[in-house]
């Protein structure tokens, strides 16, 4: 039974873990609504956290965990971003180069 605890343990960290995620590759109102829609959760979870007292941290740990998906994804953008626009200019052969803004 011990052994089965772990391993329920060891698989509910392993969530969150940050696994690689590509966002360059969704348009542009898909990133927006990506952003959007944690944000609106963390908000909402933040007012559960105050509107019930008796599961505060569970909606506390939720909120806190939609926070480190959004700086996740604005950190994976960014690195996206630098690695799109540093593309040598010299070997454009088959490469259109894109302004991402």
């Amino acid at each position: 039974m011990e052994q089965k605890r772990q391993l329920y343990i060891s698989e509910k960290e392993a969530t969150t873990i940050q696994r690689p995620i590509s966002i360059i590759k969704k348009s542009r109102d898909g990133k927006r609504n990506l952003f959007n829609n944690e944000r609106r959760q963390r908000r909402k979870y933040v007012k559960k956290a105050k509107d019930d007292p008796v599961n505060e941290q569970k909606w506390i740990n939720k909120a806190i965990r939609c926070t480190e998906r959004i700086e996740t994804y604005a950190k994976t953008l960014a690195i996206e971003r630098t690695k799109a626009i540093d593309i040598d200019p010299s070997d454009t052969s088959d490469i259109e180069l894109v302004r991402y803004y």
